[in-house]
């Protein structure tokens, strides 16, 4: 889902609309699951008022802040509201007065002072907004004869999506399809997209997979026409035949939103209609067959709903004389009708309130019979000539045209001859079963006996094509052996026999499993070095049919393969592709399709994983799923497998992981204690040792030094905030004692005692100010946290083989990066001792795509949660010193009018505290690092979004972790500038 926001930008009248999208909007859309922003976000584009229509016009949701009297926002408002009958929000400040034609409308308020509070108002009334019908554009309500257009006509699909449908189309890659409509989620085009891959589901016959997709648009737009016309079909398709089941009243339900559609012209209608028809037939057939069989054509005929499918057949043809569907089932009905009232007349004279109507009504019956054979034969005709025009083929069509010569009675043998369009690839047995239960209709009532007869006698073998086993997908997702950049193995070569044994029993024990209840297993993945490999052996010596999934074309995937892995898998590699039932390839190029481009964390292998499960779940009947892990460092490197079992928004996969920390004898990542919590942690690096094995190992002296200073800096961060923490508690405390001391009442020893506690308190403040927190503490606190970012910034330099590390002088570069903070590294030993520092092994970055999600979004997502942590603990803290100070401002009046010595030292008291926690605030600095914190956590967020673009040339790529590196050193370059100001 996508949504556009429609405000002021900077600070105008006293607002900071920023400030408001920071804390207020984009949180808020976030809690719904929104993407998308400002006009902000395309204004390099270069052209502006193009994107700002679009996204005026196709965003699911728009939220105008209409606080001010600002023309661009009126502007912009006015189109939304001629577009778009719903899903447009209102909020405001009360600052200017609301515009006269804005009157009558609902709007969110929000105190410009403190925006944030009202998110959980925003958040309901968002929630209200898409899933309510109310119209709330003036221009709708007032003007009921203007209807809504079908926007998503007007927003431009990118050409190379059209092609990945099409490709994906052509060759019946239902679980292609499937991914790519989970991928489009939140892109600019998400809406057109998901009809195109919608509409291809259908056509390769996925009604499963196509109706959370249909279900997805219709969410957007209750009363959409062609999502309910789909889904009124795909739930008559997927009811259990009786035509009275859940699935059926949902599919009824779906024609009354779709009819209530304004728009709606012949042809939907004419849709529609038949649509009606096809669960009144099925409520017939359920109805007759209940009968014994030696009734059934008796009963067949007595049924009202045999009336009523005719009914609705029948008008459906009249609505579009060109939509032989109706026609050809109205045709039917008219055959079986006339053909059942010749042969019980006396049944057919009751059926009619007289004997005359009867007549009639059987006279009227033939005329239609003649009517119609002539004419859907013409509406098939031109149906065929349309397509010999568009140089397209339709099975169905064929199949339509030997019905139709079935009911008109022509030859058997021409009849059964038309038939063998069965034998078309395109038609499974499922719907070959559903053209043998219409033939069977007309052998169960006896109607066109001799045809039927002939058609069964010559398709014998395709009619009686029974479904084949349940179908059981095993999918395997894991690690790739140990390929000697990674610091821990977490797949040693020497474990490969291991691995294949134990993936061997895994899959054993899912085969006994599924053995006893008849299913027909299958492997389906990838064939990386390592388990992939090893799991299709496995496959293979089980005889179990394999599905060879590859995310890149072949040619591109071996090189890949050649380049990073042991030349001994490459063999392995090319007999389990000879020794695949099929191979796969879902990219026509190395590279991520352009439409994908706004994703920039994402690669060919999370996409490969995502797929893998897709296409499990779209083979025809499949229940159920296992999918056998090796789970390693599941989420972090692609390569090995991030987001390995892949199964967020498929969760119905069985997942039995191999225990990998008993199989290779290592600690596993997914076993490791998380870091202790404080706000000085940041998301880089694992725990775990590196090896000095590693090919990395260079780096470690570097790493060990930037552990250090981290630890140096935590320690003292976590010293210092105690101190000022129980500076505070002990300037209040001491406050509170002495002014209850004071009070009259309270006389003689426990006077005298809270009296000493209280100088205590104010004593203990004050050694606590002046030796625990010296300033010479908090410099080399700051000290040595820029000192640890600095290290780790040319950790992830030499690791991406950035400048200055990317010639054959990188390891004595980062040998002078290593010296320079030597003399600081015994200076530290010598004041702090050998701090014990986290035993965190090297981040796992080894290119560009895991540099943007291990440190450049993992950076973003921890300056943006602390940002929020410190404005949090900042409102907190100034509204408690704010009413402390309203009460001593309040004891000083009284006092004034009335005094007291009791009242004056509770003011004195009051006044103590207010200026206690004014000065924890300002050596806290909470405001401004929540500003600075969230100022950076902005400013990488946009470097990232370029991130898909810059990856294509290695300059780009340079370019960009100077960007963000650039970022973090102009973040952390502001504690010492903190520390001045304090």
């Amino acid at each position: 889902m996508r949504a556009f926001v429609v405000r002021s930008f900077g600070t105008k009248k006293g607002i900071d609309f920023d400030r408001v999208h920071r804390e207020l909007i984009g949180p808020a859309l976030d809690r719904i699951g929104a993407g998308g922003g400002t006009t902000g976000e395309v204004i390099e584009a270069g052209n502006i008022r193009e994107d700002m229509f679009e996204q005026l016009i196709s965003a699911d949701l728009v939220v105008a802040d209409v606080s001010i009297h600002n023309a661009n926002v009126f502007y912009e408002l006015g189109i939304r509201h001629a577009v778009r009958d719903r899903a447009t929000v209102l909020i405001r400040a009360s600052v200017d007065e609301v515009p006269f034609d804005l009157r009558t409308d609902r709007y969110l308020s929000y105190d410009p002072a403190a925006p944030g509070e009202a998110k959980e108002q925003l958040v309901r009334a968002l929630n209200a907004t898409l899933m309510g019908e109310r119209i709330d554009s003036p221009v709708f309500s007032l003007l009921g004869r203007f209807v809504a257009t079908n926007h998503s006509a007007l927003i431009a699909v990118p050409r190379t999506f059209q092609e990945d449908v099409a490709s994906a189309t052509s060759s019946g890659r239902a679980g292609a399809l499937r991914l790519i409509a989970e991928e489009v989620d939140g892109l600019r085009f998400e809406e057109p997209a998901l009809r195109l891959v919608a509409t291809a589901l259908q056509r390769v016959g996925d009604n499963h997979g196509a109706r959370p997709v249909w279900e997805r648009l219709r969410a957007f737009r209750v009363d959409d026409l062609e999502a309910n016309e789909a889904l009124a079909n795909i739930y008559r398709r997927l009811g259990d035949g009786s035509g009275a089941d859940d699935l059926a009243v949902a599919s009824d339900q779906a024609i009354d939103r779709a009819l209530s559609n304004h728009s709606v012209k012949n042809r939907p209608l004419a849709e529609l209609s038949a649509l009606r028809g096809s669960l009144s037939k099925l409520r017939w057939e359920a109805q007759w067959r209940q009968v014994p069989q030696d009734q059934q054509d008796r009963e067949a005929l007595r049924s009202r709903e045999l009336d009523a499918a005719l009914r609705l057949y029948s008008r459906g043809f009249k609505e579009d004389l060109n939509h032989y569907y109706s026609g050809l089932n109205a045709l039917a009905l008219v055959e079986i009708a006339v053909a059942l009232a010749d042969r019980f007349p006396d049944e057919w004279r009751y059926h009619a309130t007289s004997d005359e109507v009867a007549d009639l009504r059987l006279k009227e019956l033939r005329q239609d019979s003649t009517m119609l054979r002539v004419s859907v034969g013409a509406a098939i005709e031109a149906t065929r000539q349309r397509l010999d025009r568009d140089s397209a083929v339709d099975p169905w069509l064929g199949v339509s045209f030997a019905e139709l010569l079935l009911l008109r009675g022509e030859d058997p043998e021409r009849v059964a001859n038309a038939y063998a369009t069965l034998a078309s690839p395109v038609f499974g047995p499922s719907e070959r079963a559903s053209i043998r239960r219409q033939l069977d209709i007309y052998r169960d009532l006896k109607v066109h006996t001799e045809q039927v007869e002939r058609v069964f006698q010559r398709n014998n073998a395709l009619l009686n094509q029974t479904q084949q086993k349940q179908t059981h997908p095993i999918v395997f997702v894991g690690d790739i052996v140990d390929n000697n950049r990674i610091p821990t193995p977490w797949f040693p070569a020497d474990k490969v026999d291991a691995a294949k044994a134990a993936i061997k029993e895994r899959v054993q024990e899912v085969l006994d499993a599924g053995t006893a209840n008849g299913d027909q297993f299958i492997g389906i993945a990838g064939v990386s070095d390592g388990g992939d490999l090893l799991f299709h052996e496995v496959c293979h010596e089980l005889e179990i049919p394999t599905d060879v999934m590859l995310p890149l074309p072949k040619r591109d995937y071996l090189a890949t393969v050649q380049a990073d892995h042991a030349s001994g898998w490459v063999g392995r590699y090319h007999q389990v592709l000879s020794a695949a039932a099929h191979v796969h390839v879902l990219s026509r190029t190395a590279q991520l399709p352009p439409w994908l481009v706004e994703r920039p964390s994402y690669s060919p292998w999370q996409r490969q994983n995502r797929w893998m499960l897709h296409h499990a779940w779209a083979i025809p009947g499949v229940e159920r799923v296992t999918a056998v892990a090796i789970p390693g460092d599941v989420g972090e490197d692609p390569g090995d497998g991030g987001d390995s079992t892949g199964t967020q928004g498929l969760g119905r996969a069985e997942v039995p992981p191999i225990n990998t920390s008993e199989l290779f004898k290592i600690a596993s990542l997914s076993s490791a204690q998380p870091p202790a919590a404080s706000e000085a942690v940041e998301p880089d690096g694992v725990a775990g040792a590196a090896s000095p094995e590693d090919p990395d190992a260079d780096l470690l002296p570097l790493w060990k030094a930037q552990q250090e200073f981290s630890a140096v800096a935590s320690s003292l961060g976590q010293r210092i905030r105690r101190a000022r923490l129980l500076n505070l508690v002990l300037l209040v405390t001491g406050a509170i004692l002495g002014a209850t001391s004071a009070l009259s009442w309270l006389t003689g020893s426990p006077s005298r005692v809270l009296s000493l506690i209280a100088a205590l308190a104010l004593a203990t403040a004050g050694f606590i100010q002046a030796y625990a927190l010296k300033k010479d503490q908090t410099e080399t606190w700051i000290a040595a946290r820029v000192t640890s970012e600095s290290l780790k910034a040319d950790v992830f330099r030499f690791l991406v083989r950035v400048a200055p590390y990317t010639g054959t002088d990188r390891v004595e570069l980062l040998n002078q990066a290593l010296a320079e903070v030597q003399e600081k590294q015994s200076i530290l030993q010598a004041d702090h001792g050998n701090p014990t520092a986290a035993d965190r092994q090297l981040p796992r970055v080894h290119d560009f795509t895991t540099y943007v999600s291990v440190r450049a979004q993992k950076q973003a997502d921890w300056h943006r949660t602390r940002a929020r942590a410190y404005g949090r603990t900042n409102r907190q803290l100034r509204r408690l010193q704010l009413l402390v100070t309203f009460i001593g401002m309040l004891l000083t009046g009284i006092a004034t009018v009335q005094p007291m010595p009791v009242l004056s030292s509770w003011t004195a008291a009051a006044t103590t505290i207010a200026a206690a926690l004014g000065a924890h605030l300002a050596g806290r600095q909470y405001r401004r690092l929540a500003i600075t914190f969230g100022n950076t956590a902005l400013r990488l967020e946009e470097v990232i979004t370029t991130a898909g673009t810059v990856a294509r040339s290695p300059e780009g790529q340079a370019q960009f972790v100077d960007q963000v590196e650039g970022i973090l050193a102009a973040q952390n370059g502001s504690w010492p500038e903190s520390l001045r100001a304090q």
